[in-house]
């Protein structure tokens, strides 16, 4: 798995110690899941991911909550936004608006027999929906979770780069 980012950015989103820990959690649990098939579904790997998140965190003691499929309302209106794939939230915290999101896109499948890299959906349809404030819409930081499944993290990583640069012009 490959990190990419300064979890240092995001202290203040949690308490300081709280980030990298669920980085390092998230780092080291997703080596023990078993791998998804090219063809594999978003929402069956994530639900494993989650069942040996909890596992692990339970044993490191981390003091955190683990939700799936969370749903994430409109504070003004209460209309739904979209459900949020994984969120950490402080096991003690009078706050519900505290937490740290990751939305969770699969890259590199196989469909029909062919590859897609799915890297336009990967930033339109994950990273903007923290932009445009559809998913942590009063926290400032969220995270990406890539499922590359044909196990080309660097082609995927690069794919991406190209997309947000072609779409913004960087």
């Amino acid at each position: 798995m490959t990190v990419v980012g300064d979890p240092g950015m995001w202290s203040d989103t949690l308490p300081d110690y709280l980030i990298p820990r669920i980085l390092d959690l998230i780092t080291e649990t997703r080596e023990a899941v078993e791998k998804p098939t090219p063809t594999e579904h978003e929402v069956p790997i994530t639900r494993r991911l989650r069942r040996a998140l909890k596992q692990a965190k339970d044993y490191q003691r981390l003091p955190v909550q683990i939700e799936r499929e969370s749903v994430e309302d409109d504070p003004s209106t209460g209309a739904e936004l979209g459900r949020i794939d994984l969120k950490f939230l402080p096991a003690v915290s009078a706050l519900e608006e505290v937490y740290f999101a990751f939305e969770c896109k699969r890259l590199n499948i196989l469909e029909n027999g062919k590859r897609r890299t799915l890297a336009p959906e990967y930033v339109m349809e994950g990273m903007m929906r923290f932009v445009a404030g559809k998913y942590a819409s009063v926290m400032r930081h969220g995270g990406m979770l890539g499922y590359v499944l044909d196990g080309r993290c660097n082609d995927a990583i690069r794919l991406v780069k190209n997309n947000i640069q072609k779409r913004w012009r960087l």
